[in-house]
């Protein structure tokens, strides 16, 4: 793996990364000033706490001050879920340092060296087997943004077998993003729904494994359309 193999983030893209997260932010609190806020009653039938479709009515809610929309990142590290928040900060750093370390020591050079030299003729059945994977993580135990460590590896591999960056990028991406909205296990959607409507937590799985199948197999053969 050579310099042109690596990625880096210059200036320039953090600074769009950083403005375009700004402007997010403020329009997000523009609208917090023109949607008006809104609640339902719940009623309890048969055991289950359920909203009252019927009772939507219009509340006084509290217009949050500007100054908050730019304090919110920060706030939320003090909130009822902040030691989840935390963890993934963490966990982001701790996988980013881990994967300088292996790069300047040259050990993923060696191991992307290892992997092209064993596919070299099989590029799109790696491809599919990485897109399983990653489909697998956002699926099961709803990984997302913890697999962003792991896209300038799968770019720099993409660029070894003559692929482009976006190429890696919607390996991770795409692969994390169809397995999450599968959901076969995801703890951050199915569990916290079921939780919320009173429903067996994971109970429909074997429904999202057929549809995490479907779309698993569907991917395969998309990306091996040229040697099947």
């Amino acid at each position: 793996m050579n310099n042109e193999s690596a990625i880096k983030i210059g200036k320039k893209s953090f600074l769009t990364s950083f403005f375009i997260l700004l402007s997010l932010m403020i329009f997000v609190g523009v609208l917090t000033r023109i949607i008006p806020a809104g609640s339902y009653d719940r009623l309890v039938v048969e055991g289950r706490e359920v909203i009252d479709a019927s009772s939507f009515q219009y509340v006084d809610g509290e217009s949050v001050p500007i100054w908050r929309w730019f304090t919110a990142p920060f706030e939320v590290l003090a909130g009822e879920d902040s030691i989840i928040v935390i963890m993934i900060i963490v966990f982001l750093v701790f996988i980013g340092g881990s994967i300088a370390i292996l790069n300047e020591s040259n050990v993923l050079n060696n191991i992307i060296g290892k992997v092209v030299r064993q596919f070299g003729d099989k590029k799109y059945i790696l491809m599919a087997v990485m897109l399983f994977v990653f489909m697998s993580f956002g699926a099961f135990i709803g990984m997302f943004e913890e697999v962003i460590p792991l896209i300038p590896i799968v770019i720099a591999l993409c660029y070894c077998f003559g692929w482009d960056d976006f190429v890696g990028l919607g390996m991770v991406v795409l692969g994390a993003g169809f397995g999450f909205t599968a959901a076969v296990s995801n703890p951050f959607t199915i569990g916290i729904a079921q939780e919320m409507s009173d429903l067996p937590i994971f109970s429909g799985a074997g429904y999202r494994l057929i549809i995490f199948l479907v779309v698993s197999f569907s991917t395969w053969l998309s990306v091996n359309k040229d040697t099947v």
